[in-house]
């Protein structure tokens, strides 16, 4: 939670000091690249990411640390194959994309520039998410919540002395991940590559066959939740002006704040649900759900309050253009409610096998977005995109709630002052099947 916090504060400040001294059509630039960036990088990695998380944390609770090893050389290799042909395909057809989907010839820098970005962007996960599978929870957060926020903030200083507009965001943020990506390497390779070579081992880790097999839909679901996601900063790219994405995309920070305790928890909770439900603790799997709502929960509610009180307050701080965002903040905010009450749900359906299912519910929540945003964006701009975002988040929460519940009788909602979070759950009454 403590690298939470101060990756959010350096990301903040970042965003203050594009938004105050380059404005908010430099943000709406930055915002773009972002989205690319995102996007681009759930699809490199493959499923991968998940995949390692699931299977190093497994085989290594197990003792076979030689096996944990392999399957990181083969997700590896498999998610920089797909990494580097993203990469390539991106900037080829940064200019065409730029023209015929934006209809704005400038965003080709924007796109070229995503694509030179991926490779770093995606090996700092994987790295962070094998450091993740060793309990190695400090590095891991540190990489995937404060590392890159932290470096961009310090190199943007420099960059704004010799680079003006979007580009100087850009180009101290793909500083910052080459930066990160190597300090990456070199503490996976002393806190955990190091401790998987076991001396005389068989390996019986999964064929690159069956980690696809469990990646695949891994993916997809990523992919359908990046949709769900960016959509709407990319369709108001399309639809509006950058200024309007730099508004908005100051809305969806400040919302994320909210959000910080449950990425937090999540850093503990899903190796611990992979290693309950491998044991077949059911009755443990259910109170980790339900304990990291609740901290997640309890943890947002001031800041949920805060918000809802001073919107325009919030967004005056970064400069008095950004106040037209009022009323899209606080849509935002709804939503972000919702996420953080049915707590840790997406981990829970892909640690224990659930992931097709899942994947399933994100094509749909994606569709509905998409959708929605085609339907309200050209005629209410960013308070519609607002609109479909959080129409689009509700609907996947619930569902996956009500699929874990059905699948697994496990409930991971938290709802304060209601009965529901008092359900016991007999383990014997835990169903194994999609």
């Amino acid at each position: 939670m403590t690298f939470r916090f101060v990756g959010l504060a350096a990301g903040y400040l970042f965003s203050f000091l594009v938004a105050r001294y380059e404005g908010a059509e430099a943000m709406g630039g930055f915002a773009i690249y972002f989205a690319v960036l995102s996007i681009a990088v759930v699809a490199s990695k493959v499923g991968m990411d998940m995949t390692l998380l699931r299977f190093i944390s497994g085989l290594y609770n197990q003792g076979k640390t030689a096996s944990a090893r392999a399957v990181y050389h083969k997700a590896l290799i498999v998610a920089s194959l797909a990494c580097v042909g993203i990469s390539v395909l991106l900037f080829e057809s940064s200019g065409v994309i730029a023209r015929n989907i934006f209809g704005k010839e400038e965003f080709s820098t924007y796109l070229k520039f995503a694509a030179l970005s991926i490779l770093p962007a995606m090996l700092i996960v994987l790295n962070a998410e094998s450091l993740r599978a060793l309990k190695k929870i400090g590095a891991y957060a540190f990489f995937q919540m404060a590392g890159n926020w932290l470096f961009a903030t310090g190199f943007l200083m420099i960059v704004m002395l010799f680079v003006k507009d979007a580009e100087a965001a850009i180009l101290a943020y793909l500083i910052s991940l080459l930066l990160a990506c190597a300090v990456s390497f070199i503490a996976w390779h002393r806190l955990g590559y190091r401790n998987l070579f076991g001396e005389g081992q068989k390996d019986e880790s999964p064929s690159t066959g069956e980690l696809m097999a469990v990646s695949v839909p891994i993916l997809f679901s990523g992919i359908a939740f990046m949709v769900l996601t960016m959509t709407d900063t990319l369709m108001l790219g399309v639809f509006t002006s950058e200024a309007d994405v730099g508004v908005y995309s100051i809305c969806i920070k400040i919302v994320a704040l909210a959000g910080f305790s449950l990425l937090a928890v999540n850093s503990i909770a899903a190796p611990r649900f992979a290693e309950s439900y491998g044991k077949g603790d059911m009755v443990d799997l259910q109170e980790t759900a339900r304990n990291s709502a609740r901290i997640a929960f309890w943890s947002s509610a001031p800041i949920f309050l805060i918000i809802l009180l001073f919107p325009s307050f919030l967004l005056a701080i970064f400069g008095g253009e950004f106040s037209l965002g009022t009323e899209a903040l606080v849509i935002l905010t709804f939503g972000q409610l919702v996420n953080i009450s049915t707590g840790s749900v997406a981990y829970v359906l892909q640690m224990t096998g659930r992931e097709k299912g899942f994947l399933w519910i994100s094509i749909i929540a994606a569709g509905i977005n998409v959708g929605l945003n085609l339907l309200l964006i050209p005629s209410y701009g960013i308070n519609g995109a607002a609109a479909a975002s959080t129409t689009s988040l509700i609907f996947w929460n619930l569902c996956s709630v009500a699929y874990a519940k059905r699948s697994l009788n496990i409930l991971t909602v938290y709802l304060p002052f209601l009965p529901v979070n008092s359900v016991a759950i007999d383990p014997e009454q835990a169903i194994d099947h999609e």
